[in-house]
């Protein structure tokens, strides 16, 4: 299962659909072009798994494991937007409920929309990814929630109120 290197200079060439390797998961032998490759130590490497076999197997992990998909896309979008990080499964609090709504959470991948699904929602949207900024609550909640400010949340309820 070793990658093979392959140098900055000769990442096209490598990548040619003539070069060939075959994948570590699915065993099939497949040209260069159906495999990522990565920067490491100063050279370009392929994978060991096809392009295909790695999407399965990402799709089945978060499937088993949403919180970790949850920490892992929370830790993609802080390193994107320069915020801080700290968060581990271990350490959050994982709730059977909505502690806004009170429905029953549903930990469930990122790609299934529902209202009831768990999301990560940061108190305070100008701090990154931390233990004491981050919850969970359910996509709803975090969707009305959004970027809003404690005090724009009262002048809504103030405002619904008064033409209620």
């Amino acid at each position: 299962m070793k990658n093979i290197q392959v140098s900055y200079q000769d990442r096209e060439v490598s990548m040619s659909p003539t070069k060939t390797k075959t994948c570590s998961s699915c065993k099939v032998e497949k040209t260069y072009t159906d495999y990522c490759t990565r920067k490491q130590e100063g050279g370009w490497y392929l994978v060991s798994k096809c392009k295909e076999c790695s999407k399965g197997e990402l799709k089945t992990k978060r499937k088993s494991n949403p919180e970790k998909g949850m920490l892992w896309q929370a830790k993609s979008r802080s390193n994107r937007e320069g915020f801080e990080y700290d968060l581990t499964v271990e350490d959050m609090d994982w709730p059977t409920y909505c502690p806004v709504f009170g429905v029953k959470l549903e930990y469930t991948p990122q790609q299934i929309r529902s209202k009831n699904r768990a999301t990560l929602d940061r108190l305070d949207p100008n701090e990154g990814y931390t233990l004491h900024n981050t919850r969970v609550i359910c996509w709803e909640a975090n969707r009305l929630k959004n970027n809003a400010s404690l005090e724009q949340l009262e002048l809504i309820i103030k405002y619904i109120k008064e033409r209620s």
